[in-house]
């Protein structure tokens, strides 16, 4: 990419990472992450127009996104702590979305982020799983969420559905070659790593063993 371009979508990034975290400062309360979606695409939902959030100046600006996509643009603002999450009633685990100390850049005139989120919008590929790649997969997605449960945080902020295919189709041994999977960072990789390495040499150790079993069936 060359350099006039990587600055045209670095600006991109930084207007619409603006006017979502804009729009978590006009809020007159806060909201989860699918409301303050509802909000940025311009829904028009009894509680939207009852609230009058139909009123905001950031409302609907973000309507030609998908849902999928401004959740994304989220979910990286989480992850890279420019978006905290918090529990307004901790009973229920009803978590909202509040801006963190770091924002303050972002309403000074130093609008940058130090992070890309647009190859993730626009990466359209899906990877393949085969049948054993699957059934990984699937375990993981429960280890995900009994980590979520015990924590106490939605699965989201675990990692996406697209980490979890990208591990069950290269299935990384160690931290060093989780590491180089797309998606997973140092924090998930301190937090998490032991847990889903178990995961995937038990399954392995699962398909040598049914190898094997077959094998000296057909001996």
């Amino acid at each position: 990419m060359n350099d006039i371009i990587k600055r045209i979508v670095t600006d991109y990034e930084n207007a619409i990472c603006s006017i979502i975290l804009y729009c978590l400062s006009e809020l007159p309360f806060t909201l989860g992450i699918k409301k303050t979606i509802s909000v940025l695409k311009g829904s028009k939902s009894s509680f939207i127009i009852n609230h009058q959030l139909n009123e905001l100046s950031t409302y609907a600006l973000l309507s030609n996104f998908s849902g999928n996509q401004l959740r994304i643009i989220i979910e990286s603002l989480i992850e890279n702590e420019f978006i905290t999450v918090s529990f307004i009633d901790e009973s229920q685990n009803i978590p909202v979305l509040e801006l963190s100390q770091k924002d303050n850049q972002f309403f000074s005139g130093n609008n940058t982020i130090d992070f890309s989120f647009l190859d993730k919008l626009i990466d359209k590929s899906i990877i393949e799983l085969n049948e054993s790649e699957q059934i990984l997969f699937d375990k993981l997605k429960i280890l995900r969420r009994e980590i979520s449960s015990k924590k106490d945080i939605p699965a989201f902020m675990v990692c996406g559905d697209s980490v979890l295919r990208e591990i069950s189709a290269n299935r990384p041994l160690d931290k060093e070659s989780l590491l180089l999977i797309k998606g997973v960072g140092e924090k998930f990789a301190e937090q998490y790593s032991d847990l889903f390495l178990n995961e995937i040499i038990l399954n392995q150790q699962e398909n040598n063993d049914n190898s094997e079993d077959l094998s000296t069936r057909n001996t």
